[in-house]
């Protein structure tokens, strides 16, 4: 977590003493000096606090470098930020300075005009607030100022999973007689559950972290459609996520057996991982009471622990066109890039990166293939966005799937999109560029009419994406 300052105009710091206000900050924090161990024979992981420094106890790291461009000075940041190994919990060096220097003969001892100091910390003991009071310290401590002494602002690493467990539970009667007041007695009460005992928290949806009842399958229960809605309906679920062919699927074989009424205690109704379709989306809604219930479109991939893009939509939106996926979640960025890594306009496509808490690392053991799917520290989704002028992103479909024609660059998932809206009756379709200049739309249905495909691409599309022929 890198925080870059610059020596302003006419400025000048002192090097040793700036050292020395560091050591002090330092061992005034006991964060900043905390180590984190874990304990085989108590299978724990434990703190220790170090106390003083001398030549085998460094207590945090202070180099210097320095830099003639500006893109040097940027490399050396990015290194600050990626570079996992500058930090060791085990011996407690959670905090480094980075001293930066505009030119390389310059004297030792003083920061002028133009250099940079990067201060460093781990995110483990580290937060963005509090930065100032780590800044008004350092302040203090350099002008040769007694920096504040009120143990009250210092910065403590906490354990909660402890603190929970030593709470006194002489309130729990007043606790249940409020979780349980005005419950409706014949549905299912979410019981509190210790989100630091849950394990593979993303299998269960998360819903034990947030107090709700996880109801489960047994294995390959999704494929027995029958023992699938029978559960939904006989526990009562009321929160729902799934591709939408597979609940289109499942509407369809329920309007077979006429047991349109197990899915009408659903209360969220969650989307991800193809786009809706309307005519799907209005077989799924005659399952529903649209009175109660809310729709969300999830986006995200597995490198951005799933979901990291969400929109909430009403039914009129999708009869309207391709809804958008959305907005960002907490703690995560994105940037749409043209092939030149260049900013694109809002209502330009581009390609989509993702950076953030939900980011992964890379892949285990595949360090080729970790390098090509980052981007400074973004990853690359390979998927074509657009953002709207209201900061809504839209899914336009796969980067591979692109080609050019004719000199234009045409996304053949959106032509596939348009002609599923075409008619009820088509259930499936494909295009291909077929030769140099010429697209073909293969399409599956029944009692679906050539010129009624090429009138509705023309009225949806512009005139080099429709396609030349139609099988």
């Amino acid at each position: 977590m890198p925080f870059i300052y610059r020596i302003s105009s006419g400025g000048m710091l002192s090097i040793p003493i700036l050292r020395q206000a560091l050591h002090v900050v330092v061992m005034k924090y006991e964060s900043l000096r905390t180590s984190l161990i874990f304990d085989t024979e108590k299978d724990m992981l434990m703190q220790q606090i170090h106390e003083s420094c001398d030549d085998n106890n460094q207590l945090f790291t202070f180099l210097e470098s320095y830099f003639e461009t500006e893109e040097e000075l940027n490399n050396i940041i990015y290194d600050e930020r990626s570079c996992p190994t500058y930090f060791d919990l085990s011996c407690g060096l959670v905090f480094r300075c980075h001293v930066v220097h505009k030119r390389k003969f310059v004297p030792n001892d003083q920061l002028h005009e133009g250099d940079a100091i990067i201060f460093n910390f781990h995110h483990a003991v580290f937060d963005v607030p509090s930065m100032n009071i780590f800044l008004n310290n350092l302040s203090k401590s350099y002008l040769n100022e007694e920096p504040l002494s009120d143990d009250s602002n210092c910065l403590r690493y906490i354990d909660y999973a402890v603190a929970e467990r030593e709470m006194l539970m002489t309130a729990a009667s007043s606790f249940w007689l409020q979780t349980v007041h005005d419950c409706d007695i014949d549905r299912p009460v979410s019981l509190p559950f210790d989100q630091h005992h849950t394990a593979d928290e993303h299998r269960t949806g998360r819903t034990l972290m947030i107090g709700g009842s996880l109801v489960l399958l047994h294995p390959q229960g999704n494929l027995d459609l029958e023992y699938f809605s029978l559960t939904l309906f006989r526990h009562n679920v009321t929160y729902f996520a799934g591709v939408p062919s597979f609940i289109s699927f499942l509407c369809d074989y329920l309007e077979k057996v006429q047991q349109l009424g197990r899915l009408a205690r659903i209360k969220v109704l969650t989307f991800g991982g193809e786009a809706i379709v309307s005519k799907a989306f209005g077989k799924i809604v005659s399952h529903l009471d649209l009175s109660t219930v809310t729709f969300y479109n999830l986006y995200g991939p597995a490198e951005c622990t799933i979901g990291c893009i969400y929109y909430q939509f009403k039914p009129n939106e999708v009869e309207q066109g391709r809804i958008p996926i959305g907005t960002l979640f907490p703690n995560m960025r994105a940037q749409i890039l043209d092939e030149f890594h260049q900013f694109v306009i809002p209502g330009m496509s581009g390609e989509l990166f993702l950076d953030g808490t939900q980011r992964f690392r890379g892949y285990f053991g595949r360090n080729d293939l970790t390098d090509q799917a980052f981007y400074e520290t973004f990853y690359r989704t390979g998927d074509v966005v657009q953002m709207d002028i209201k900061g809504r992103i839209h899914y336009i479909g796969r980067k591979d799937h692109q080609i050019k024609l004719r000199g234009q660059r045409i996304e053949l998932g959106e032509i596939e999109h348009c002609l599923l809206e075409a008619s009820s009756h088509i259930t499936r379709c494909v295009v291909v560029k077929w030769s140099d200049d010429h697209l073909v739309a293969y399409v599956q249905g029944f009692d679906v009419d050539e010129e009624q495909l090429r009138k509705h691409c023309h009225s949806r599309l512009p005139a080099f994406m429709v396609p030349s022929a139609f099988i």
